[in-house]
């Protein structure tokens, strides 16, 4: 598996549409959508060229009581430059982030393989997502928002809008626990998701399954 594309907008009002370009063979699209106020009930289903993503996780709010998070995993996305697109009902009373990530050669059944949510109000900077990855051939992607600096330890750095970033191992991980980390100013109410993604080996074995 590899890294494809990635792209991060700080919207608003009732609606969000921007295009996203997505190569394969294989991709795979992850998205987070954040609202600043809790707001994750006024997130409609987001598309992308028309079809509807997959819900992962949600954190409804982060002990702030200002953060609403949620990611969504879309399988065989259209190839090429296409249209993201989000509604809010009712609008966002502030704004919102959105920031999407997509990887070429990731398998198209079963996905994803685990995932991870990571939420505090006090305690240590790093802000550390933690998931039990059972398949070998897996990569980690997470997002993560609050007061972050950079990537910690076994972490990437994609890109990000606002308080809102996405991250990745950068290659594959061992089965069992497993996780990506994230450093703050030292903000302590954060948020994070990880979400492990099944790679197709160089024998294809994995897209089978």
């Amino acid at each position: 598996m590899t890294f494809d594309n990635v792209s991060a907008w700080t919207t608003g009002g009732s609606s969000f549409a921007q295009s996203f370009a997505v190569t394969g063979p294989n991709p795979i699209f992850l998205m987070i959508v954040q609202t600043n106020t809790g707001e994750d009930t006024r997130v409609q289903t987001p598309t992308y060229n028309g079809v509807a993503v997959t819900e992962v996780g949600r954190l409804a709010n982060t002990p702030d009581n200002q953060q609403a998070y949620i990611a969504y995993l879309l399988m065989a996305p259209a190839t090429g430059t296409n249209t993201i697109a989000v509604t809010y009902s009712p609008a966002l009373s502030v704004y919102g982030n959105i920031v999407v990530v997509s990887y070429r050669g990731a398998s198209q059944v079963n996905q994803p393989d685990s995932y991870g949510q990571f939420n505090q109000n006090s305690g240590p900077i790093a802000v550390t997502a933690t998931t039990t990855v059972v398949n070998s051939n897996c990569w980690l992607v997470g997002f993560a928002t609050d007061g972050i600096t950079g990537a910690g330890a076994g972490t990437t750095h994609r890109g990000g809008a606002g308080t809102t970033y996405a991250g990745d191992s950068n290659g594959t991980v061992p089965t069992g626990s497993q996780s990506l980390q994230w450093s703050t100013t030292g903000i302590t109410a954060n948020a994070a998701i990880v979400i492990a993604i099944k790679g197709i080996s160089s024998g294809g074995l994995f897209a089978l399954i």
